[in-house]
């Protein structure tokens, strides 16, 4: 290993005097001083979608035969940008700053995982990715303005409960956040921290105790939320203009001041703090169970396609595989087999209680006779019968030759017209 590592930093001091002090780390070019490294660019172009930045990096002088070790501090302006093949991206916790345009280009980066112990998130970290959901981990304790705007994709946010900033601006152009799941723990909501969200439903831990100004003022798919009990202080405007905002469970200690939230009378229901109510419990029961279908064993529509549609596959690859052990049979076993009855019929018919032409001489059906000549011709014989009174009858007989029927036929039978 130290025999590599030393190869690529031979190789990284050559770019030394053309691009100032930096250092090539495995796949990553970094500036680095005073124990410091800042993360210029990347140098691999292909492989699996999954870019895991090191918390450290290292550089080697080959004039003394001395390493020098750096912790990641930085993610430079455009360090990542033009990857399109980038899925998914996993970022230490010492990292403090990205810059500008970090990620621009990356059409495929739908996940991003941020390292638990990463103290906060700056202003346009990851503004316009097309991540579909994210998971800020409860060492953050601030997101920087435009953190997540124009993330466009981005349908779902869990924010851990050291949160204390959310600047204005950090979602804006979400057009997809439906879902925003707040970590027990969380003591406060700021303000303005939800505004012109289209979130459809929230539930506010019970270690909230405020909720700031403006903190959901516009969200247009907001319906319904509770207030749980342990809110002491409400920002004014905190719902104001949430325009199809129905009910607002507040605790009854609101019941003179709901009005400097924004709120009407017909969206307010106040309620006795020791007896939520049935329609709160319902309406409790139905955020549960919407913001966690997993612990109720429900799926999402999407789990639910994925899921289907992975095993179908997988279902027919193994019926496909081994139709014998479920009873069924390829369309070639199937043939065979038909083809198999078909013959053991016409070469013993007998078995089967049926006769060729040759074997018939006298078939009868009724009182009709068919009589087979030995030239192969057949004569129908048959009698006719007369009556006055359906007791005595009087019997006149008469034959006809076929002389047409081919006598190459296997089988034979008299039917009367129609």
């Amino acid at each position: 290993m130290r025999n590599l590592i030393l190869s690529a930093f031979l190789f990284a001091s050559a770019f030394q005097t053309a691009l100032g002090e930096q250092y090539l780390y495995d796949d990553w070019i970094f500036d680095g001083e005073d124990g410091v490294a800042t993360i210029t660019f990347y140098m691999r172009m292909t492989g699996d979608g999954v870019v895991m930045i090191p918390s450290e990096v290292a550089s080697y002088d080959y004039r003394t035969d001395q390493f020098y070790g750096y912790t990641v501090k930085a993610l430079g302006d455009d360090f990542l940008s033009g990857y399109p093949s980038v899925t998914s991206v996993i970022i230490p916790n010492s990292v403090t700053s990205i810059g500008s345009n970090a990620f621009s280009g990356c059409t495929s980066l739908t996940s991003i995982t941020l390292v638990d112990g990463l103290p906060a998130i700056g202003s346009g970290w990851f503004a316009g990715i097309p991540v579909t959901s994210i998971t800020i981990p409860n060492s953050v304790t601030s997101i920087g303005s435009g953190a997540f705007s124009g993330c466009t994709s981005l349908a779902s946010v869990t924010i851990g409960n050291s949160v204390t900033s959310i600047e204005s601006g950090t979602f804006s152009g979400c057009t997809s956040l439906t879902s925003i799941t707040l970590v027990d723990g969380l003591p406060a909501i700021g303000p303005g921290w939800f505004a012109g969200i289209p979130v459809t439903s929230i539930t506010i831990p019970n270690s909230v105790t405020s909720i700031g100004s403006g903190a959901f003022s516009g969200c247009p798919s907001l319906t319904s939320i509770i207030i749980p009990n342990s809110v002491t202080s409400i920002g004014s405007n905190a719902f104001a203009s949430a325009t199809i905002l129905q009910r607002v469970f507040l605790p009854a200690r609101f019941g003179t001041t709901y009005q400097n939230f924004g709120l009407t009378s017909a969206q307010v229901i106040l309620y006795d703090p020791s007896n939520l109510g049935m329609e709160a419990m319902f309406l409790l029961g139905q955020q549960n169970v919407i913001s966690n279908p997993n612990t109720h064993n429900l799926y999402t529509s999407v789990q639910y396609s994925d899921n289907y549609t992975a095993g179908q596959t997988a279902g027919r690859s193994e019926v496909t595989s081994f139709p014998s052990s479920y009873n069924l049979y390829t369309a070639t076993q199937y043939g065979n087999n038909y083809n198999a009855g078909q013959q053991n019929v016409i070469s013993n018919p007998n078995t089967h209680n049926l006769y060729t032409t040759s074997q018939i001489q006298n078939m009868a059906v009724g009182d009709l006779v068919l009589t087979r000549e030995v030239n192969g011709n057949f004569v129908l014989n048959y009698d006719i019968e007369q009556s006055d009174d359906m007791a005595n009858w009087t019997v006149y007989s008469a034959n006809r030759q076929i002389v047409k029927l081919p006598a190459d036929k296997a089988f034979v039978r008299i039917k009367a017209k129609q």
